[in-house]
């Protein structure tokens, strides 16, 4: 219970109270931020939990080399920026300081050490962040209500925030409600007669598929809007469950259909409709434009510096973005994942990349594979199915998401993989409970034999 808690509580002080809090509850200006009480806290907690770290680290050797490996990647970057931009180091450090989280990997492994524990803080998240996205909701209709604090004031007032026709919904730290919704989803479709969920928890999770879905929807962001539901088809059809896959068809004719309805209706043409603006309307929006400028920009950094990028640059206050980038070649976006990890880390942070997510999918394989007879509705088959289409989600995202370079996508993936070991070690229990009894009867039946060989040599005697 109180590990739970206190895993929660990191969630909180890495994302900084989710924007539940005000400015001045989280940041004192030019001096301290409540994620750097997590950042302080961590040394204290790997020292609190050290030996449950260093089993951590026996069970788990390739994933504790590849966080470090992560975190070698934090601690250069700075020096590539002394180097190639003549930026302090001590100041980009300090600027980075982080994406230091990846140390957070050992600290959730020892925290989240087997399936009961695992299980424990599911529940608790997820109650947390079904509260939460519905406060996000609300928060768009009653805007004036201050239910969250946007780091724009007048975000549901500022036509900037708008996009096709109406204005975003404020969705930060959209990964953390991901991985629980794909553990939900898993749920749904595998788990109606888990032992590890009663039927209240279970229709809490339904409703949370619903809350993070119409989230999704009204953010309007399309790599978000297009990949989950893709993601999403992809578990049912895995599934293989008749029922469910006519179900999804019909539920996607209909969306569609009434989404291309309704300007009809009101004598519009097609494009007026909400997916149309998605498909169509793409390159009139400033975001993209400025996407392509952040993609060509990285490309050319990596080509300019191929091994370890160009490192990450901080610029000074008094130099914008403009000045920044006519004067270095570069300046710090967050509209691009992979080419800015190429242009930031080079081929090391490429290679690192591919690494994470051989090791995650061929972990999930592995623990999959090993699953004995029955164990579909099992919580290690869940979390290691759940987590599996959330690292497909990873992969698809990040072409515009950058889940590796900032804190708030390196927290949850720590966390991810933390949730991965403890149902590895799930799967191992099971299997060594389905062993039990056939060695057992498999030493009783030894016993009978060599009892009957005794009675035949006696006999001849």
């Amino acid at each position: 219970m109180l590990r739970c808690l206190l895993a929660i509580a990191i969630l909180f002080l890495g994302y900084e109270g989710f924007f539940l809090l005000p400015r001045w509850m989280v940041v004192i200006p030019g001096a301290f931020r409540m994620s750097d009480a997590l950042l302080l806290s961590v040394p204290l907690l790997l020292l609190f939990f050290f030996r449950r770290v260093a089993q951590a680290v026996r069970a788990w050797p390739q994933a504790a080399f590849l966080v470090l490996f992560g975190f070698a990647l934090f601690l250069l970057t700075p020096l590539l920026a002394q180097a190639n931009f003549d930026q302090p180091y001590l100041r980009g450090l300090v600027a980075l300081r982080l994406n230091a989280t990846y140390l957070l990997y050992f600290v959730f492994a020892a925290i989240i050490a087997n399936p009961r524990e695992l299980m424990k803080f599911v529940r608790w998240i997820t109650v947390f962040l079904a509260i939460y996205l519905f406060l996000l909701v609300l928060a768009k209709y009653f805007p004036r209500l201050d239910i969250v604090y946007p780091p724009k004031a007048d975000w549901y007032f500022n036509a900037a925030f708008r996009r096709y026709g109406e204005h975003r919904l404020f969705f930060p730290y959209g990964l953390v409600p991901a991985v629980f919704f794909f553990l939900a989803l898993t749920h749904f479709l595998y788990g109606a007669k888990s032992p590890e969920s009663g039927r209240h928890f279970r229709k809490l999770q339904f409703l949370y598929m619903l809350l993070f879905a119409y989230c999704i929807m009204k953010t309007g962001t399309r790599i978000l809007v297009f990949s989950i539901p893709l993601v999403c088809l992809i578990a049912v059809m895995e599934s293989r469950n008749r029922k469910l896959m006519v179900l999804a068809g019909l539920l996607f004719a209909a969306v569609l259909l009434y989404d291309v309805s309704a300007p009809l209706l009101r004598g519009s043409d097609l494009g007026n409709s909400r997916l149309g603006r998605m498909l169509f309307q793409n390159s009139q929006l400033k975001a993209e434009t400025g996407r392509e400028l952040q993609h060509r920009m990285y490309m050319e950094n990596f080509l300019r510096y191929p091994l370890a990028g160009a490192g990450t640059l901080i610029p000074e206050k008094s130099l914008d973005t403009r000045r920044a980038y006519a004067r270095f070649g570069i300046f710090p976006a967050d509209d691009t994942g992979f080419s800015k990890m190429a242009g930031e880390y080079g081929l090391l942070g490429i290679v690192w990349v591919l690494w994470f997510f051989v090791f995650c999918f061929r972990k999930t394989t592995s623990i999959l594979r090993r699953m004995p007879p029955g164990s579909e509705g099992s919580a290690p088959f869940l979390v290691t199915k759940a987590l599996r289409y959330y690292y497909m989600f990873l992969l698809l995202t990040f072409v515009t998401l950058p889940h590796f370079l900032r804190p708030e996508g390196i927290i949850i993936t720590m966390l991810s993989l933390a949730m991965l070991r403890a149902a590895e070690q799930g799967a191992l229990e099971l299997g060594r409970a389905v062993q039990q009894p056939l060695l057992q009867a498999a030493g009783q039946a030894d016993a009978e034999l060599s009892k009957g060989r005794r009675a035949i040599g006696y006999a001849t005697q």
